[in-house]
């Protein structure tokens, strides 16, 4: 084995999986040593997700892949009753669904904010959604199951569709 080779765990162990890594979950080594028969290995999600984890992983306890494929690690750590993204106080989101409750309040599939509240109410949080200095910051609850985390916010992002939505409007 060595760095940038994709691997699959091929066991189930509690060390891993106290890390989010179980049996099946793909990742790619990381660093060209190889500590005590270990190598250290990054467990990606898609897109701009968080990573689930970078462990040491023992060589016997993984094999090589041809093509690593992050959709595995999702659909792995969901059957562990694990969210790929479990959110909290102060982390950016994305809102991955478009629905009339939502744009009520302006806010669209795509948009990103900040959660600003302590604690989810009925398992939505309060979320900040920034608009830049020419359209008002939008602050509404949205339903954990509606978003994802992120690792940042893009303004420009959320008045590009909030713009689109407000035009379509206005033409309707």
């Amino acid at each position: 084995m060595k760095e940038m080779d994709c691997v699959e765990i091929i066991v189930e162990k509690e060390k891993y999986a106290q890390d989010g890594v179980h049996k099946g979950m793909h990742g790619w080594i990381c660093d060209e040593r190889t500590i005590n028969g270990t190598w250290l290995v990054n467990f990606p999600q898609y897109a701009d997700k968080v990573d689930i984890a970078t462990i040491a992983v023992k060589e016997e306890d993984m094999k090589i892949i041809p093509v690593m494929d992050a959709g595995v690690n999702e659909k792995i750590a969901e059957r562990f009753g694990e969210t790929t993204c479990s959110v909290s106080p102060s982390d950016f989101i994305v809102v991955l669904v478009e629905k009339e409750k939502y744009a009520k309040n302006d806010i669209h599939q795509g948009m990103r904010g900040k959660i600003i509240g302590e604690s989810s109410v009925n398992n939505a949080w309060l979320v900040h959604f920034p608009m830049g200095n020419t359209i008002e910051d939008i602050e509404a609850f949205i339903d954990e199951c509606d978003m994802e985390c992120r690792l940042h916010i893009d303004t420009w992002e959320n008045i590009e569709i909030y713009t689109r939505f407000k035009n379509l409007n206005s033409n309707a």
